[in-house]
């Protein structure tokens, strides 16, 4: 049937009921034995795959995977057949967001196969210069994708200039849309303004 996700403001845990018996509710914050484990910490914040086999949402316990070393927030994603769960907010190569996650929503695409977030950490080579950026992970390869402003018209030196990129939602044509914030498109040096960008990232090719 379909899911609905909810966040009990007591237990803050994510929930989901179904269509079928709506006032059945079912506890899906817990790993695949079915406990949270002994972390503490609240998880919220789901987004579900089309066919609600997946579940991608917000969680700062440290037990559902191991090597949760970073004591923040992170994006977890859940198969609702089987119970396994893994950290989507790592690296390519595992490694951890030392700042954790904005507390935003993660989105998920429809097949299941990748999940956008925003996030900020020193590994990131604009770390010094950004706030959150928007990422997409590939589930099925591990890849990690920066949601990048493509603009390059500013002043490196300038301790003001400062841009951010937010998560992505995707499209049914295989691309995922994403919102880019930076100084003015016209003069960053002179104007601190803002402005606002709406850009694509290609899932397949990688064009933008």
């Amino acid at each position: 049937g379909d899911c609905v996700v909810t966040t009990s403001t007591d237990l803050q845990e994510v929930t989901a009921t179904f269509s079928e018996t709506p006032s059945i509710f079912r506890r899906l914050s817990v790993d695949a034995s079915g406990l949270q484990g002994p972390g503490v910490g609240h998880s919220e914040c789901g987004s579900f795959s089309a066919d609600g086999r997946y579940l991608a949402f917000l969680s700062e316990v440290g037990t559902f995977v191991d090597d949760d070393f970073n004591r923040t927030w992170d994006v977890f994603v859940k198969n609702l057949v089987t119970g396994e769960i893994v950290r989507a907010s790592e690296g390519s190569s595992g490694e951890e967001f030392a700042e954790g996650i904005g507390r935003t929503c993660p989105t998920m695409s429809d097949d299941g196969n990748f999940v956008s977030f925003e996030g900020r950490t020193d590994w990131d080579p604009d770390y010094a210069r950004q706030k959150y950026a928007g990422w997409v992970k590939n589930l099925a390869t591990g890849q990690l994708t920066k949601l990048r402003n493509p603009r390059t018209d500013f002043n490196p030196s300038d301790p003001y200039f400062r841009f951010s990129t937010y998560k992505g939602v995707f499209g049914s044509d295989g691309r995922i849309y994403f919102n880019a914030i930076g100084l003015t498109c016209t003069d960053p040096i002179t104007y601190y303004r803002w402005c606002s960008q709406l850009r694509w990232l290609d899932l397949t090719s990688g064009a933008t």
